[in-house]
């Protein structure tokens, strides 16, 4: 038995000077991070930048954090195996123990329950604490209250946020996504689909991006890109209804959580065309504009609230300005972008009446 235990231990040892440089690995690529330099908005007395040297300072550091965002996921789930047979390691080590000792069948069964627990939560804090997963290294949260550097409204600048809409050939739907140069998430949406009048309806999609949505990182020499699906948009059926379609979307980008909280938060906003005439026949645009920090939909403000480890979203002012007005959409999925969970989107080929 003693030969087992010492195996064990120097197992344990073992793995423990595999599992020492993953980590430090993992934190000198988090150090990488504050190098990062983003084109700020100029600022009075500020040095002013041309165009172009903001593009370039742009592009760089777009680069710099897809490629160092690739990296420490590469390093993170190699990071994650050794830890996790470290800790499995030590399980079996504490069976291996406790078997030895006199014990009923229920005592061993609940206190290895209880040591197992503990092992695991206190694993996952002290995880969470010196190498965060890389979805929760890409938060507003932790992204702002960690790297200096990245302030949020360069970063939003940086990552041009917007709506992706493609199809291919002889496919009679259109594939929504929200795309990213430089992804963060810890933000909710709401994106529609109307006529030009707003009184019809024919697609919706909402929800927040949090740890539990699926993106897709694309790296190529041309192309460095977040993408993260939205639903699929019976396009065909649609203009046959209405040959004018308008895409309307907002961008709940919220206060970092730990700072003080303005007196209102206004969410982002974009509007614009997605088909056109063209001669007689229906276009389809499909390069769709970037949001923009300034520009924001000031008829709604909205707040996050956290309560043990609970995220409370509210949509504290909605105004609508006007009969034909996007804000009744808005104003119609309120109550489910609020409570939402995931990423849910909704197909309306003949459409739908939005509600007054």
């Amino acid at each position: 038995m003693l030969t087992a235990i010492v195996g064990i231990l120097l197992g344990n040892l073992l793995i423990a000077t595999l599992f020492a440089p993953a980590l430090q690995e993992l934190r000198k690529i988090l150090s990488n991070f504050e190098d990062i330099q983003l084109p700020h908005r100029a600022w009075p007395g500020a040095p002013q930048m041309s165009a172009a040297q903001r593009q370039e300072a742009k592009e760089t550091a777009v680069t710099n954090f897809n490629r160092l965002f690739r990296k420490y996921t590469m390093s993170f789930n190699a990071f994650r195996k050794v830890g996790v047979v470290f800790i499995i390691a030590i399980v079996v080590l504490a069976c291996a123990v406790a078997w030895q000792m006199s014990l009923t069948v229920e005592t061993f069964v609940f206190r290895m329950i209880a040591f197992v627990s503990v092992i695991v939560f206190a694993g996952r804090f002290l995880q969470m604490a010196v190498a965060p997963t890389p979805v929760d290294l890409i938060s507003i949260d932790f992204l702002q209250n960690n790297f200096a550097n990245l302030h949020l409204s360069s970063l939003f600048d940086c990552s041009s946020v917007h709506i992706d809409a493609g199809r291919e050939l002889h496919e009679t739907v259109m594939h929504f996504n929200i795309s990213q140069n430089m992804m963060f998430s810890g933000y909710r949406f709401l994106t529609a689909v109307s006529n030009s009048e707003n009184s019809q309806l024919y697609f919706v999609a909402y929800g927040e991006m949090d740890r539990r949505v699926n993106f897709q990182q694309i790296w190529t020499p041309e192309i460095q890109l977040f993408s993260t699906p939205l639903g699929d948009f019976s396009l065909t059926d649609a203009i046959r209804v209405s040959p004018s379609l308008r895409l309307h979307s907002w961008l709940f980008v919220p206060t970092p959580r730990g700072w003080i909280n303005p007196k209102k938060v206004n969410p982002r906003f974009l509007s614009q065309d997605i088909t056109e005439s063209m001669g007689g026949t229906v276009g389809i645009i499909l390069n769709l504009s970037n949001f923009v920090w300034a520009s924001i939909d000031e008829n709604v403000e909205f707040g996050r609230k956290s309560a043990i480890g609970l995220k409370f979203w509210k949509i504290t002012q909605l105004i609508v300005p006007a009969a034909d007005s996007p804000q009744r959409i808005l104003r119609m999925y309120k109550n489910k972008l609020e409570h939402c969970s995931g990423i849910q989107s909704h197909d309306y080929p003949d459409g739908i009446t939005v509600k007054n």
